[in-house]
């Protein structure tokens, strides 16, 4: 069994369309998305279309909540930069889109062999909002993940790709399909972006179970043209960023 874990696409349907061709290249049985799939990208309509068609799960991220609440963006944590393109991109939306994003869960279990699953969410299984960076205190992920006994631990939103030990578990996160960070954020500075699309594997072969996290290239020209040509408030923002 191979499983597909991407998250935080965020309009970019370039690095999303990379990223499902090596998942189909390499054969995943499965793919989980944990969230934040349509916003601060120049293509939300394209990458809604593209999810909504595969055979997948969903977990709700805050951008993905706060389109459907836009009233609501303080407490998404949505910062006040981003405002703007929160309604460019809800502007651009069908009713058909909301009620996809309507149909994502908070959190999602995916069967992984007899007697064992793997718990997706996007910020922790608490909050879609809160942050969980790869040097967290282990004592705080003791108490965030003591009610929860799976064995494999999945979740987004930092954009920052991480694989680590938990007593034994496995927590992961896959980076950020479509705006991974160098770095997290410094406070009143902007992430800067890395020029790759990033996701994870999960694989289960016998009684062996592995995880790979993965980087993969896309035409970032391109997609430059295509942020060059719309009307994304962020444009001079992300077009710096891969120049």
């Amino acid at each position: 069994m191979k499983i597909a874990v991407i998250s935080d696409i965020h309009g970019n349907y370039q690095a999303l369309k990379a990223v499902l061709r090596e998942i189909n290249t390499l054969g995943c049985d499965h793919i989980i998305c944990l969230g934040d799939v349509a916003t601060i990208g120049p293509q939300p309509r394209e990458v809604l279309d593209t999810l909504r068609a595969l055979d997948a799960r969903f977990v709700k991220g805050n951008h993905d909540a706060v389109l459907l609440h836009p009233a609501m963006k303080k407490e998404y944590a949505i910062a006040p930069v981003l405002s703007a393109d929160i309604d460019w991109c809800a502007e651009r939306l069908t009713p058909e889109d909301f009620s996809f994003l309507e149909s994502f869960d908070d959190c999602q279990r995916l069967p992984l062999r007899e007697g064992e699953t793997m718990l997706g969410y996007h910020g922790s299984p608490r909050s879609i909002v809160e942050n969980i960076y790869p040097e967290e205190a282990g004592r705080e992920l003791r108490d965030l993940f003591a009610s929860f006994p799976e064995r494999l631990l999945a979740g987004g939103h930092t954009h920052i790709q991480m694989l680590r030990n938990l007593d034994g578990r496995w927590l992961i996160n896959p980076g950020s399909v479509g705006q991974p960070f160098v770095h997290p954020p410094v406070q009143g500075k902007p992430p800067r972006l890395l020029k790759h699309a990033e996701w994870a594997m999960v694989t289960i072969r016998n009684k062996n179970l592995s995880v790979e996290l993965n980087r993969t290239n896309y035409d970032i020209s391109r997609y430059c043209k295509i942020i060059e040509k719309s009307s994304l408030p962020v444009k001079k923002w992300l077009l710096e960023q891969y120049t």
